[in-house]
C-alpha cells in the first residue's frame, strides 16, 4: 500500500490484540479517514498452554461405568478423554490406556497414562449347620456373590459324603467340615472359602428279641431278633458269654 500520511515510524507495534482463538490474522493499518491502508501483515496467535492433571487412577468394579476425574488449569477447560482409544468408560476389570487432551480455542494441552479398574470382591452365605445324626441327609446351600459362578461344596474333614452337588450324607458318626467355594471372574475374586463344622451322632435303634422260650435238643439254642431300622447287624451274649447255650436253663440275653 501506500505510506501513511503522518506517519512517525515505517514500523507499527501492537501492544495488545483480541481475538477469541488461535490462529493466523491478517493485519493492516490505515488513517482515521481509512483512505490510505498499509501492506498486510501476518499475525500469528498461538495456543497458551494449560494442564491436565488425572485423578482415581486405581478403581473397582461395581458394574458401572468407570471414569478417571480430570482437572484442568485454568479450571473447567473442556476435556476429550478416551480409554484405549474409545470415549466410552470401561465397565469391566483391567488396564486401560487413558488419554485426556484439551478441546479449548485458547488453551492447548493434555496427559496420559494408565487407568486400572480392580476385579471386586464377592462373599458366600452359608448357613450354620446343626448337628446331625448319622441316618440324616442335609441339603447344602448357599448364595454366592456377583460373579455368577456356583456355590461348590467339599467334605474337609469327617465321614461325611456329598452327592449330586449338594446332597449331603454320613458314613458314620464323628466331626465333620463342610466347605463352599465360589470362583471369580475376569470382573470378580473368588469368595474367601467359607467352613461350617457340625457334629453327628450315632442313632437310637430299636432291637426285639425273639424266640426266647424254647425247647432243649442237645445243640446251641440262639434267640433272634428284628431292628428298627431294619438290617442293623447283632451281636448277642448270653450271660456274658457270646456262643449261645446247649443245656437247658435261665439265660440273661443282651
Amino acid at each position: 500500500g501506500l505510506p501513511i500520511a503522518g506517519a512517525q515510524s515505517s514500523s507499527l507495534v501492537i501492544p495488545s490484540v483480541l481475538v477469541n482463538q488461535a490462529g493466523a490474522y491478517q493485519v493492516s493499518a490505515s488513517n482515521a479517514f481509512g483512505y490510505t491502508t498499509s501492506q498486510s501483515a501476518q499475525l500469528i496467535v498461538t495456543q497458551r498452554q494449560g494442564t491436565v492433571t488425572l485423578q482415581n487412577l486405581i478403581q473397582t468394579h461395581n458394574g458401572l461405568p468407570r471414569a478417571v476425574t480430570v482437572i484442568t488449569n485454568p479450571p473447567g477447560l473442556n476435556v476429550t478423554v478416551t480409554y484405549n482409544g474409545q470415549s466410552t468408560p470401561p465397565a469391566n476389570a483391567g488396564s486401560y490406556a487413558v488419554a485426556a487432551v484439551i478441546a479449548d480455542a485458547i488453551y492447548q494441552g493434555s496427559a496420559s497414562d494408565t487407568f486400572v479398574v480392580n476385579p471386586a470382591a464377592q462373599s458366600i452365605d452359608f448357613p450354620v449347620i446343626a448337628d446331625q445324626l448319622a441316618p440324616d441327609t442335609v441339603v447344602l446351600t448357599a448364595t454366592g456373590g456377583g460373579s455368577g459362578n456356583p456355590v461348590t461344596f467339599s467334605v474337609t474333614q469327617g465321614p461325611g459324603v456329598i452327592s449330586e452337588g449338594n446332597q449331603l450324607r454320613f458314613t458314620s458318626s464323628g466331626v465333620v467340615s463342610i466347605t463352599a467355594n465360589q470362583a471369580g471372574n475376569s470382573n470378580f475374586m473368588a469368595a474367601a472359602p467359607v467352613t461350617r463344622t457340625f457334629n453327628v451322632s450315632k442313632a437310637t435303634a430299636v432291637i426285639s428279641l425273639q424266640n426266647l422260650a424254647q425247647t432243649y435238643d442237645g445243640t446251641p439254642r440262639s434267640v433272634t431278633a428284628s431292628t428298627t431300622p431294619p438290617g442293623l447287624e447283632i451281636g448277642f451274649s448270653y450271660d456274658g458269654v457270646n456262643e449261645a447255650p446247649v443245656s437247658a436253663g435261665i439265660y440273661n440275653v443282651v
